[in-house]
């Protein structure tokens, strides 16, 4: 008789543990759910199309798919944004992974034929497809819940992303085994028909089905590619953080190549044994990406702040080069590919976002959209060009390359040193602004950054902002803030 009600108290522990409101927790867990099932598939497909490419064209071939993709990528979300303002949303998310699953048996087919040119085409529609069926959980999300609910909620739903990845790999690289690469295709379309199913029923479930029409965004509207560029270059913050993302973006792309010319010299044309390792490793990279988030990240930031936070893939990148330098083997490539993964979606992601808080809201929207996609985008294309110097005209070895990265990642540090000095600055005018609230801007910050906002507050002229952080530093903050205080 004490079943029930052991149960009702774990379900009520639950919703408390999770901050769930009335009515939260069901959709919150589906999109965790529709998230998870979408970063599986991802996993699954890369980890595919990765050991397809490399036993038909071999690591040299690359360069020619990473500017492929990036000229593709821009094209298709292009020509997306522009469908997804002639359709209903729900409409939109279904017909995509309808789409989808259609190209993945055509796919499974098309293999059969033996075509040479098919598994290029895969490697880029699997880019393509990445960005696009990842992207629709945060669009359905931000459909359903409002601002407030958001905050709350998206977090829980971003573990959906780091367990999918963590359970594709493991599961395909389990499959994989017993039924080859080729025929582990199909394993995305039963993922992309769960995402359809969970779709409809949110659809039809949630605040969004009584709100036919337009929904109304609740940022606002994406602006042009030009006012972009001019928001980005009147600021020298943003024009730092956009060098930063792109010096970035390139070392990654050189560090992909890298490994993945290893890999396929470990394992010689053996698909299924690549499809395997490839599955395996970004499983266990997910696993170990989702401790260092929860048990570095905070504590990271906390106790040194965003002026360290921001050094700390760049030096790990330096590091894993340094060793691919002396030792070109599995065990190299696992090491800086491992940081890069680990790292970049952790602390990285982590302090690149609140490098944007102090921005005032108009100039952060312009500018942040054309950061994580064009710039990225253009910085994928760039490092791609860079090989084809590098690779087929100038001879380097994969251990040559990793001179490049050292060579790109000396000014990535150096910027990083700039944001630092330029982010208190930007962090100082925000307090300043008389259309922002100062303690809401410290709160925003609180759980994730060290004493500098603090002292930064209690140093300004404004008089809102040193009662704001007189009260964060008597509830939110220790040691390093009081020294501050202590100085002044």
């Amino acid at each position: 008789m004490a079943q029930p009600s052991v149960i009702r108290s774990l379900r009520h522990r639950v919703v408390e543990f999770f901050a769930f409101e009335p009515g939260e927790a069901r959709p919150t867990l589906l999109l965790t759910l529709y998230l998870l099932l979408a970063m599986a598939s991802v996993i699954a497909l890369k980890a595919i199309s990765n050991s397809l490419f490399l036993k038909r064209f071999d690591a040299k071939g690359l360069p020619f798919v990473y500017v492929a993709i990036a000229a593709t990528a821009g094209f298709v979300v292009s020509f997306y944004i522009r469908l997804a303002a002639r359709l209903p949303q729900n409409r939109l998310l279904i017909y995509t992974q309808a789409f989808f699953a259609v190209n993945l048996v055509a796919f499974w087919g098309l293999l059969r034929l033996r075509l040479d040119w098919l598994p290029a085409i895969m490697y880029v529609w699997t880019g393509v497809y990445a960005v696009i069926i990842t992207s629709q959980v945060w669009t359905l999300a931000n459909h359903i819940f409002t601002t407030r609910q958001a905050r709350r909620l998206f977090s829980t739903v971003g573990t959906g992303g780091i367990l999918g990845a963590a359970l594709g790999g493991q599961l395909s690289g389990v499959m994989v085994r017993a039924f080859g690469t080729e025929n582990l295709l199909l394993t995305g379309v039963g993922f992309l028909a769960a995402c359809a199913a969970i779709v409809t029923y949110l659809w039809r479930t949630s605040r969004g089905a009584a709100a036919p029409g337009p929904t109304k965004s609740k940022q606002p509207a994406p602006t042009s590619m030009a006012e972009s560029l001019a928001a980005i270059g009147s600021s020298r913050h943003l024009l730092l953080i956009t060098v930063l993302v792109v010096l970035s973006a390139v070392v990654n792309c050189l560090v992909d190549y890298q490994f993945k010319f290893i890999v396929r010299r470990q394992y010689g044309s053996d698909s299924d044994a690549m499809t395997a390792f490839f599955a395996s490793f970004a499983g266990y990279l997910a696993v170990f990406g989702l401790a260092m988030q929860i048990l570095l990240t905070s504590r990271l930031l906390r106790k040194f702040g965003l002026n360290f936070a921001v050094f700390v893939l760049p030096f790990s990148m330096f590091l894993g080069s340094s060793v691919l330098l002396f030792s070109a083997g599995l065990v190299g490539a696992i090491l800086i590919k491992g940081f890069d993964g680990a790292f970049r979606h952790s602390i990285d992601r982590s302090s690149t976002e609140l490098l944007y808080v102090p921005l005032p809201s108009r100039l952060k929207q312009q500018a942040k959209s054309f950061i994580d996609m064009v710039a990225t985008r253009a910085a994928d294309a760039l490092a791609g060009l860079l090989l084809l110097l590098l690779v087929p005209v100038l001879h380097f070895s994969v251990q040559q390359i990793s001179w490049v990265n050292i060579v790109i990642i000396v000014p990535w540090l150096a910027v990083a040193f700039l944001l630092g000095r330029e982010y208190i600055n930007a962090l100082r005018a925000s307090i300043e602004r008389k259309d922002i609230s100062a303690e809401a801007l410290l709160i925003e910050m609180a759980s994730t950054s060290a004493g500098e906002e603090i002292s930064t507050a209690l140093s300004s002229s404004d008089e809102r902002a040193v009662e704001a952080g007189l009260g964060l530093l008597q509830y939110g903050y220790s040691g390093a803030a009081h020294a501050n205080l202590a100085s002044m």
